[in-house]
């Protein structure tokens, strides 16, 4: 709401002025408005008298502390100012004003240099606030969705992205084309005195004049003007005529000058280079003998154009240059600039396959669109290519916009750059393209000078910095030297400029890149700024001066970075400093300097770097993981949770480099594995919380790939015979600890650590050369942790794992197999505590659930799938404990005559199998394959199909004997109950083989054999068969019949089916938790004689009664305690405390 509308003007000599409200007030926005503007459309009488046009405010508000509502103290009353600074450009500009919900105002004083100044104050009266809720009411947290950026000023969704730049230009009277343009800032760069002829930019080199006093050194000298767009192409080919010419016989520096021309024709008409490349012999020009670095380096230039690439990219070129690379004469300069120059070659044949191919190779291309960002003319010269080839501008424009625009280029310039499709490399394409355009015409502007195109292109620059893909594009390309003399320049905010205020802003979020700080023009500007600025406040400079500081130190300024201690809680401009200092670290690694890295922080650390920075490692993820926690942390800021990610981040893969060659002890190698899978259970979680384009979010995805990296690192580490290799000790530890975790949710740790896991596994069938290590020398010492990690995970996640593990092992060490045995030892032992009558409610519903867990286990385990067989008929196929274990569960279980639907497919799948297991097995399964048969109502017969196969053609133990017969009676007496509900077949196929079997099998000593069938139920049982027997079978039925005789049952009680699901309150769950403390009591008195060493601790009688003892006895007779006190040596303190004669009892807990 309008809190005030005012039109302040200064008085006294601090020029001063003062709004002062009449209740506190709670300030939100602050809007000034230029001179002559009407800022209420109901208030036309209400006119603004801003003056002058630009100034910049200081404001003081009274900080007045509010009230908590639960608090039952008044706050008391301070006279501290809170200090904000307003830069006012010109123009209507709102500036926020955050003030939290800690602090209201009463007074705001302004001082400025300032005649009059319009201001509307927005905010909240305290008074007016409704009182804060009493009863708590659950709402979905809003959803915010990230604003989609204008397609005029989004080049990546368009099929020209120079567009936005040509518009920019078109702002400048009389301006020159786009082409021209980027020649002037990026390549040819005119003298300054050009720039003030009034014929510029229209001065061109005029090839065709003079052209028999023409030679190369003029001619290089020549083609330093640019040449005009409308030139003939007559001329161009005099011109290579004449080069052609000279170039017939060698000379000195024949070479420099041509690599020379060739280096300013690149950026020039594209018909130029053309030409001359058709007249020049490169071969006769260009040998490993004459090519040093500087020609090397104009080379590269030059191959930055297409059609100059594609001329260089022949097998003689290239190999003179592998001649260089490897030639042990040449410096090392001239074989790093040889190498750039064949990466630059070959770069751009592939950036011309990725514009047609589909398949292409688009990170190779990523880093070619990099490395030419790093350099101007590079960069201007593949622009121009790119605006002014015809062939490369008409294929690009032939790629179809998607139907569904990306909300911002992906981000192809740091690490994530794999799984990226054509249309996303595309986009990217054509957003590096409109950037770069419209940096040349902001390069132009400035320097020209024109206000207005310079705002405009500036303000789309800041734009840019706020959008994910733009940003990282922009800082790329914003870190040349010309863009940060450029921004440097408009660092006078006296009085502010719009340009100014948004160069500040820039260079503030171009500070956040430590890899920027880094460049010297850079440091430079940072160290060169000094207060009042407009925008950056004094801490946010204080933060980038301490970073820019240690970035101009060097290498000892980052050692002494890294050896301070870590603010608590850390603050940004620490997390700034420190990946400043990793950043320079890791330049000093890449220019080889391993040594002296080493070396500098030995000498000022007194320690190993490695080590040092596995310490510092776990303090930051500690950090880190105090944010996730189950208990709500002390809020932080997105900015501080991205630098805690990125610090983070940029210390593993400082560690990549470095551990290979420079191993860690077990201990620490325990330690860093431990903290590195807390980080990575962090990123899962921040991607949870915060919104996937934020920058939390994108920094925890970088980390969490180098998280994968750092494990695999840690356990690809070689050991000598008898050490323990590191991927059992990272394999152990990760395994260890994903059964413990602190404040925050442990299932989402432990699958998080299972994730972990998986990616260090090795994948099967992957070539991997470390698998058999792996199988053979790692699994056999780590199988107790394997199952103590598996069995608290859930089915799901479970049968992944001992999958995972099966798919690896490939049966040579049988790890699945064991896990499988436990697992089965696991529920047997369940089964057990369940057949106790005893046991409390609660608990047994908790034990019939983790009953059907571990049989859904075993029957996602018993099915076929695409990557592995089935793992646990196999098993029980060829490992004797699993048979013998999974007999007794299912014996258990069915005299507990517990039901589940996942027990009756267990059992059907195994039973598909039942020709490789053994006897005892089949016996048990053919009793479960009766006893789910179905319901009375609705039987599934075909399930005993699998039962006559098994009890036909198997010898069946004697001790399961009885248990068969029992079973079968049970469903000859179902059926008899229930005939309707049976078909013919199943009473010829299915009934009389078992009744026959039954007979045949029964060790009766009479000729009739007693079935436990109700007379009923066989009656109606015997009428049926009578009347479905074939003809061919009647008279084998009759003798059956004869031999059958009944006797009453008592019908089994009905089956205890498991439940699927729990529901239990925490009281029922903090009783399940409470152990079973026995009552205390007195331990009975052992006879003396028991044992020779408990005669051994017994004092003898004489010596416990003699007067030489010092006091230590018990017991005591007579005088003896009084004659005892009377020695010097009793009279001394022992402090002990005196025996009361109880017998004590200590009671074990288990």
């Amino acid at each position: 709401m309008l809190l005030h509308w005012c039109t302040l003007e200064p008085s006294g000599d601090g020029n001063l002025a003062a709004i002062r409200f009449s209740s506190p007030v709670r300030v939100q926005s602050i809007r000034i408005f230029p001179k002559d503007a009407r800022p209420f459309a109901q208030h036309h009488e209400i006119v603004s008298e801003t003056e002058p046009q630009a100034f910049l405010l200081h404001l003081y508000f009274s900080a007045y502390r509010v009230a908590r509502p639960d608090s039952k103290e008044k706050p008391k009353p301070t006279n501290a100012l809170a200090p904000t600074a307003l830069a006012y450009a010109g123009g209507e500009m709102e500036f926020a004003v955050p003030m939290g919900n800690e602090y209201a105002t009463r007074l705001i004083i302004v001082r400025g240099n300032f005649e009059r100044v319009s201001m509307a104050i927005y905010g909240d009266v305290m008074s007016e606030l409704p009182p804060p809720p009493t009863t708590y009411e659950p709402k979905p947290l809003p959803t915010f969705e990230p604003t989609q950026i204008s397609r005029a000023l989004d080049p990546s969704n368009s099929l020209d992205p120079s567009a936005l730049a040509r518009e920019l230009l078109n702002l400048i009277p009389d301006a020159p084309p786009l082409p021209l343009a980027i020649r002037l800032v990026f390549c040819l760069k005119p003298p300054s005195d050009d720039w003030d002829l009034p014929e510029f930019p229209y001065i061109f080199a005029e090839l065709d004049a003079d052209t028999a006093d023409l030679d190369l050194e003029k001619a290089s000298a020549l083609t330093t003007r640019p040449v005009s767009d409308d030139v003939e192409d007559e001329v161009l080919l005099r011109f290579a005529d004449s080069m052609g010419q000279l170039t017939r016989e060698k000379g000195d520096n024949q070479a420099f000058r041509v690599a020379s021309i060739l280096s300013n024709a690149a950026s020039q008409h594209p018909n130029m280079a053309k030409s001359l490349l058709d007249k020049l012999d490169v071969p006769a020009i260009f040998d490993s003998n004459n090519m040093d670095e500087s020609i090397l380096i104009r080379l590269r230039d030059a191959a930055t154009n297409a059609d100059i690439a594609r001329h260089l990219n022949s097998d003689y070129f290239l190999q003179t240059l592998h001649t260089i690379t490897k030639d042990a004469n040449a410096d090392p300069e001239t074989q790093s600039a040889a190498t750039k120059l064949i990466a630059r070659i070959q770069g751009w044949a592939v950036l011309e396959d990725t514009l047609s191919n589909t398949q292409g190779d688009f990170v190779t291309a990523a880093t070619l669109l990099k490395e030419n960002g790093t350099e101007e003319a590079a960069l201007g010269v593949w622009l121009e290519s790119m605006i002014t080839h015809e062939d490369i501008a008409a294929t690009l424009r032939e790629i179809p916009l998607m139907p569904i625009p990306l909300p911002h280029p992906p981000y192809l310039f740091g690490s994530l750059k794999s799984s990226i499709s054509h249309d996303e490399f595309v986009a990217f394409l054509r957003a590096v393209i409109g950037v770069a355009a419209v940096l040349a015409v902001y390069a132009f502007a400035d320097a020209w000078p024109h206000t207005l195109c310079r705002e405009r292109a500036l303000a789309i620059i800041r734009l840019w910095q706020g959008v994910n893909g733009y940003r990282e594009i922009v800082n790329h390309l914003l870190v040349l030297k010309q863009m940060i003399f450029r921004l440097d320049c408009m660092m006078d905010s006296d009085p502010p400029r719009r340009a100014g205020v948004d160069a500040e802003h820039i260079l503030v979020n171009l500070a956040k890149d430590p890899q920027a700080i880094l460049q010297p023009d850079f440091i430079d500007c940072i160290l060169g700024l000094k207060a009042p600025l407009a925008v950056i406040t004094e801490e946010e400079r204080m933060s980038m001066r301490r970073a820019a500081i240690v970035a101009d130190d060097g290498l000892p300024g980052a050692v002494d970075e890294l050896l301070r201690p870590m603010d608590r809680p850390p603050t940004l401009k620490h997390l700034r400093a420190m990946r400043v200092a990793f950043a320079v670290i890791d330049d000093e690694l890449r220019k080889d300097r391993e040594y002296d890295v080493l070396r500098d922080f030995w000498h000022e650390g007194s320690r190993g770097l490695v080590g040092h920075l596995a310490d510092i490692f776990g303090p930051l993820v500690n950090e880190i993981k105090s944010h996730f926690a189950l208990i709500p942390p002390a809020r932080k800021s997105q900015e501080v949770m991205s630098g805690l990610f990125r610090v983070a981040d940029e210390l593993l893969k400082l560690l990549l480099r470095l551990f290979p060659s420079y191993s860690l002890p077990s201990r620490a190698v325990r330690v860093l594995t431990a903290s590195v899978a807390d980080l990575f259970v962090c990123t899962d979680a921040a991607d949870v919380l915060y919104s996937q384009t934020s920058p939390p979010c994108v920094a925890a995805e970088e980390t969490r790939q180098s998280c994968i990296d750092v494990v695999r690192m840690l356990s690809t580490t070689s050991a000598q015979e008898g050490v323990q290799l590191g991927a059992e000790v990272v394999l152990k530890t990760l395994l260890r600890h994903g059964l413990h975790v602190e404040q925050r949710d442990p299932v989402h740790h432990l699958l998080q650590v299972l994730c972990l896991i998986d990616y260090l596994l090795p994948m099967p069938d992957a070539g991997d050369e470390n698998e058999t290590m792996w199988t053979q020398r790692v699994m056999p010492l780590v199988l107790q942790e394997l199952w103590q990690f598996c069995r608290v995970l859930d089915t799901e996640n479970k049968v992944h794992f001992v999958k995972r593990l099966s798919s690896l092992d490939r049966g040579v060490i049988g790890v699945a197999e064991w896990l499988i045995v436990e697992e089965l030892k696991e529920l047997l032992h369940v089964l057990r505590l369940l057949e106790d009558p005893t046991v409390q409610l609660h608990e047994r519903v908790v034990r019939q659930y983790q009953v059907t867990m571990a049989l859904n286990f075993l029957l996602d385990l018993a099915q076929p799938s695409s990557t592995a067989s089935r793992i646990l008929t196999d098993c029980l196929a060829t490992v004797p404990e699993a048979t013998s274990t999974m007999t007794s569960c299912i014996l258990s279980i069915l005299d507990q005559r517990l039901s589940a639907p996942g027990l009756t497919e267990v059992v059907q799948t195994v039973t598909t199998q039942w020709h490789r297991l053994d006897a005892a097995l089949r016996a048990v399964l053919a009793i479960a394959m009766m006893r789910f048969v179905g319901s009375d109502d609705n039987p599934d017969t075909s399930t005993l199909d699998d039962a006559v196969a098994i009890l036909t053609s198997t010898s069946i133990p004697d001790n399961l004997l009885d248990l068969v017969h029992q079973e079968l009676d049970a469903v000859l007496d179902r059926y008899g109950r229930n005939t309707d509900a049976w078909d013919a077949t199943s009473c010829q196929r299915r009934c009389l083989p078992l009744l026959d079997w039954r007979i045949s099998t029964s060790k009766s000593t009479s000729e009739s054999i007693t079935l436990n069938i109700t007379a009923s139920a066989w009656t109606d049982f015997s009428n049926r068969m009578q009347n479905t027997v074939s003809t061919g079978d009647s008279g084998h039925w009759d003798s059956l019949k004869e031999r059958v005789t009944v006797q009453h049952i008592n019908l089994p009680s009905p089956p205890i089916p498991l439940p699927e699901s729990i529901e239990l309150s925490l009281e029922d769950v903090e009783d399940l938790l409470q152990p079973q403390i026995p009552v205390p009591s007195t331990p009975p008195r052992r006879a003396l004689n028991q044992d020779v060493l408990g005669l051994v601790t017994i004092s003898p009688p004489a010596l416990i009664r003699s007067p030489a003892s010092t006091g230590l006895t018990k017991t005591y007779s007579n005088n003896d305690f009084r004659q005892l006190r009377q020695t010097p040596s009793a009279r001394q303190n022992t402090s002990r405390l005196p025996s009361m004669h109880v017998d004590v009892g200590v009671a074990m807990v288990v």
